[in-house]
C-alpha cells in the first residue's frame, strides 16, 4: 500500500537525501496536494455576468488556464482563470441566435482551445468555433440530451451521446454520421464515461440499474455489465449474480487515472469501485453520499499521485474521499446552493466547482504554508552558497615583510 508523506519538508527532505526519486516524490506531491484541497482566499472566478444556475464545467488541461461553463438558461462562458478575478472570455448569452434554449447539459473542450462541445436538453449537440463564438456544426439527437463525452483523439473524433432513450448514439464529428448506436441497456441511460488507459473503452449507466461496459472498436461493441454480487475472493460458483449494479439508476460514473477502475454512484446513494479488468465489485467501504439524483451527477478523481482521491457533490457541499480507503475525508464547504458541476486540473492540482447559486469556486492545496517554508529554505541555501563563496575566495596568502 502506497504511503503518503505527512509534509512538503518531509517530500523534500527524503527527496535531498535520495531516498525517493523525482517521479515519486511529484507523485506524493500530487496526492498531497489533492489531498489539502481548501477554498482559495485569493483567487476568485467573477460570476458577475452569470444570469442562471452553473449546470456543466470542463476546464482544458493543457494549460488549466480556461474554465469552459454552461448555465441552465442556455448559456455558455468561458472564463480565463489566469487572471485574478477571471476575464470573460466568451459569453454566449440568451439572445444570441446560436445559444441553447434549454439548459446546458455538458460542456467539454475538444482537443485544443480553439474547438468546445455543448449539449442541451434541447436535444442538440453544437460544435462551436472558440474564436468566432459560433457554431461550426450541430446535431439534432432528438428529445432531451442526458449527457455527451468525447472520446480521446487516438479513437476518432467520436462523442458518445446519452439520452431519454435506452440507447447511446456515437456522432462521427468527421463524417455527421450518428449511424453508430449501442444496445443494451433496459432503460433510459442516464450517465457515461470514457476510459482514460483504454480509450476506446466506454462506461454508461441507467435507470435500468446497469452499468455496461463498450468497446467502440468492436462490431458488437458490448462487453460485460458489471453485477454488484461479482466481488472479489469468492468463486464463480459461490456468486449469485443479481442482474443489476445498483439498487436504483446509476447518476455518476469515473474511471480512475489508471483507467483500470471505475466508480459509480447510484439513487440508492451507494458508490461502488469496479475492477474493470475483471469485472469484480471490489466493495470498498464508501458512506451513504445523500446527492440529489434527477439527471447525470458529476464525480470527479485526482490523478497523477500515489493515492487518487475522489470528490462528490452532497446537496451544497463536497465530499472528499479516499478512494484507497472510502473514507471520507472531509466535507468541503464554501457554496450556498447545490452543487452541480465540477472539473479537476491535473496540471494546477485544482478543483473547481459550479452550482445552483450561480457561483464558481476555486479549491486549491495550502499553498501559503509551503510558500513560506520554501522561502526559508531558499534563504538558508542562499546564505550557505554565499558562505561557501567567501571561504573560496578568501586571500590566504601570506606575505613575509623583511
Amino acid at each position: 500500500m502506497a504511503q503518503t508523506v505527512s509534509g512538503i519538508p518531509q517530500l523534500l527532505h527524503q527527496q535531498g537525501a535520495g531516498l525517493l526519486s523525482p517521479d515519486y516524490s511529484r507523485q506524493q506531491f500530487t496526492s498531497w496536494a489533492a489531498s489539502k484541497l481548501a477554498l482559495s482566499k485569493v483567487r476568485d472566478v467573477d460570476t458577475s455576468c452569470h444570469s442562471a444556475g452553473v449546470t456543466c464545467l470542463d476546464i482544458e488541461q493543457e494549460e488549466g488556464r480556461y474554465l469552459l461553463t454552461g448555465a441552465g438558461d442556455g448559456t455558455i462562458y468561458i472564463h480565463d482563470i489566469q487572471s485574478n478575478p477571471s476575464d470573460l472570455a466568451l459569453h454566449i448569452g440568451r439572445s444570441n441566435k446560436h445559444s441553447h434554449k434549454h439548459s446546458v447539459g455538458t460542456v467539454g473542450w475538444g482537443t485544443d482551445t480553439g474547438l468546445f462541445i455543448s449539449s442541451s436538453r434541447d436535444g442538440v449537440l453544437k460544435v462551436w468555433d472558440t474564436n468566432t463564438g459560433r457554431p461550426a456544426e450541430q446535431f439534432t439527437v432528438g428529445g432531451v440530451i442526458n449527457k455527451h463525452a468525447q472520446a480521446k483523439a487516438e479513437v476518432g473524433p467520436l462523442v458518445a451521446v446519452t439520452g431519454e432513450t435506452n440507447h447511446v448514439t456515437l456522432i462521427d464529428l468527421k463524417s455527421g454520421s450518428t449511424s453508430h448506436v449501442l444496445r443494451g441497456h433496459g432503460a433510459e441511460v442516464v450517465s457515461l464515461a470514457w476510459s482514460l488507459g483504454q480509450p476506446n473503452i466506454l462506461a454508461t449507466g441507467g435507470a435500468d440499474k446497469k452499468v455496461i461496459l463498450w468497446d467502440v472498436r468492436q462490431a458488437r461493441s458490448y462487453l460485460q455489465y458489471l453485477d454488484y454480487n461479482n466481488v472479489r475472493f469468492k468463486r464463480d460458483s459461490e456468486i449469485s449474480l443479481s442482474g443489476f449494479s445498483h439498487q436504483n439508476s446509476v447518476h455518476g460514473l469515473v474511471f480512475t487515472g489508471c483507467g483500470r477502475y471505475l466508480i459509480s454512484l447510484g439513487k440508492d446513494k451507494r458508490l461502488r469501485k469496479w475492477d474493470t479488468m475483471t469485472g469484480k465489485n471490489l466493495k470498498t467501504k464508501f458512506a451513504e453520499v445523500n446527492t440529489s439524483c434527477k439527471n447525470a451527477v458529476d464525480i470527479v478523481c485526482s490523478s497523477r499521485g500515489v493515492r487518487d482521491f475522489l470528490f462528490v457533490p452532497e446537496k451544497s457541499f463536497i465530499l472528499l474521499i479516499d478512494l484507497q480507503t472510502g473514507k471520507t475525508l472531509r466535507p468541503m464547504v464554501g457554496h450556498y446552493g447545490s452543487v452541480s458541476a465540477m472539473a479537476y486540473s491535473s496540471a494546477n492540482m485544482e478543483l473547481y466547482s459550479g452550482a445552483k447559486d450561480k457561483n464558481i469556486l476555486i479549491w486549491e492545496p495550502e499553498t501559503s504554508r509551503i510558500k513560506a517554508w520554501m522561502d526559508h529554505k531558499n534563504k538558508v541555501e542562499e546564505d550557505s552558497d554565499e558562505t561557501r563563496q567567501s571561504q573560496l575566495t578568501r586571500d590566504t596568502w601570506s606575505s613575509d615583510e623583511d
